[in-house]
Protein backbone atom coordinates (compact mmCIF):
# COMPACT_ATOMS: atom_id res chain seq x y z
CA UNK A 1 0.00 0.00 0.00
CA UNK A 2 1.03 3.26 -1.02
CA UNK A 3 0.44 6.33 0.93
CA UNK A 4 1.34 10.20 -0.16
CA UNK A 5 -0.58 13.78 0.96
CA UNK A 6 -1.04 13.78 4.47
CA UNK A 7 0.35 16.63 6.24
CA UNK A 8 0.31 18.47 9.75
CA UNK A 9 -1.85 20.88 8.22
CA UNK A 10 -3.65 20.53 4.91
CA UNK A 11 -5.88 23.30 4.19
CA UNK A 12 -6.31 24.57 8.11
CA UNK A 13 -7.01 21.08 9.43
CA UNK A 14 -5.43 17.99 10.45
CA UNK A 15 -4.36 15.04 8.46
CA UNK A 16 -2.64 11.96 9.19
CA UNK A 17 -2.69 8.24 7.60
CA UNK A 18 -3.25 5.81 10.40
CA UNK A 19 -5.22 7.25 13.45
CA UNK A 20 -7.72 5.81 16.16
CA UNK A 21 -10.94 4.96 15.57
CA UNK A 22 -12.87 7.60 18.19
CA UNK A 23 -15.60 5.75 18.99
CA UNK A 24 -13.83 2.23 19.69
CA UNK A 25 -13.10 3.22 23.22
CA UNK A 26 -13.08 -0.21 24.76
CA UNK A 27 -11.20 -1.99 21.59
CA UNK A 28 -8.55 -1.75 19.37
CA UNK A 29 -7.75 -4.97 17.39
CA UNK A 30 -3.85 -5.24 16.31
CA UNK A 31 -3.37 -3.85 13.09
CA UNK A 32 0.06 -5.65 11.07
CA UNK A 33 1.57 -4.21 8.09
CA UNK A 34 3.65 -5.01 5.46
CA UNK A 35 4.54 -3.29 1.98
CA UNK A 36 4.19 0.01 3.13
CA UNK A 37 5.69 2.91 1.14
CA UNK A 38 5.81 6.64 1.98
CA UNK A 39 5.35 8.97 -0.83
CA UNK A 40 7.71 12.40 -0.05
CA UNK A 41 4.63 14.47 0.37
CA UNK A 42 3.51 12.05 3.80
CA UNK A 43 5.08 14.14 6.49
CA UNK A 44 6.79 12.34 9.33
CA UNK A 45 4.69 14.01 11.39
CA UNK A 46 1.84 13.24 9.54
CA UNK A 47 1.99 9.29 9.55
CA UNK A 48 0.53 8.08 13.05
CA UNK A 49 -1.40 9.71 15.75
CA UNK A 50 -1.85 7.44 18.65
CA UNK A 51 -2.24 10.14 21.04
CA UNK A 52 -5.60 12.35 22.71
CA UNK A 53 -7.76 13.05 19.83
CA UNK A 54 -10.05 15.79 19.97
CA UNK A 55 -13.80 14.95 18.04
CA UNK A 56 -16.04 17.33 16.96
CA UNK A 57 -19.63 16.67 16.24
CA UNK A 58 -20.37 13.71 17.97
CA UNK A 59 -21.25 12.87 21.02
CA UNK A 60 -17.51 10.91 21.84
CA UNK A 61 -14.39 11.72 23.81
CA UNK A 62 -11.36 9.77 24.21
CA UNK A 63 -10.20 9.74 27.88
CA UNK A 64 -6.54 8.20 29.20
CA UNK A 65 -8.20 6.08 30.89
CA UNK A 66 -10.38 4.29 27.84
CA UNK A 67 -8.73 0.64 26.80
CA UNK A 68 -9.64 1.39 22.78
CA UNK A 69 -6.70 4.25 23.34
CA UNK A 70 -4.71 2.61 25.71
CA UNK A 71 -4.21 -0.69 24.61
CA UNK A 72 -4.09 0.65 20.09
CA UNK A 73 -0.58 -1.51 18.87
CA UNK A 74 0.20 -1.26 15.19
CA UNK A 75 2.77 -4.09 14.39
CA UNK A 76 5.29 -3.69 11.37
CA UNK A 77 6.03 -6.79 10.27
CA UNK A 78 8.59 -6.01 7.65
CA UNK A 79 9.85 -2.04 8.66
CA UNK A 80 8.23 -0.59 6.17
CA UNK A 81 5.20 1.07 8.44
CA UNK A 82 7.50 2.45 10.83
CA UNK A 83 10.94 2.87 8.03
CA UNK A 84 12.87 1.31 10.45
CA UNK A 85 14.80 -1.16 8.06
CA UNK A 86 14.22 -4.44 10.52
CA UNK A 87 10.84 -5.86 11.61
CA UNK A 88 9.25 -6.27 14.21
CA UNK A 89 8.57 -3.18 15.54
CA UNK A 90 5.24 -1.58 17.10
CA UNK A 91 3.80 1.81 17.21
CA UNK A 92 1.75 2.40 20.45
CA UNK A 93 -0.07 4.92 22.04
CA UNK A 94 1.19 7.80 23.75
CA UNK A 95 -1.35 7.14 26.52
CA UNK A 96 0.29 3.93 27.61
CA UNK A 97 4.05 3.72 27.30
CA UNK A 98 4.41 1.66 30.23
CA UNK A 99 4.00 -1.10 27.57
CA UNK A 100 6.92 0.34 25.28
CA UNK A 101 10.59 -1.74 25.88
CA UNK A 102 13.57 0.38 27.17
CA UNK A 103 14.99 0.74 23.68
CA UNK A 104 11.59 2.27 22.32
CA UNK A 105 11.33 5.97 20.85
CA UNK A 106 8.93 8.86 21.38
CA UNK A 107 7.81 10.04 17.88
CA UNK A 108 5.24 12.77 16.52
CA UNK A 109 1.89 11.64 18.28
CA UNK A 110 3.05 7.75 18.71
CA UNK A 111 5.98 5.69 20.84
CA UNK A 112 7.73 2.99 18.86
Amino acid sequence: VTFGHFQKDDCGRPSVAFTMNPTSIDLNFPHRFSGVLWLPSAHNDSRLFLDRTVVSGNNVKMGWDMDGLLHVALYDMDGSLLESGRPGGTAISVANPELAAKDCEARPGYIS
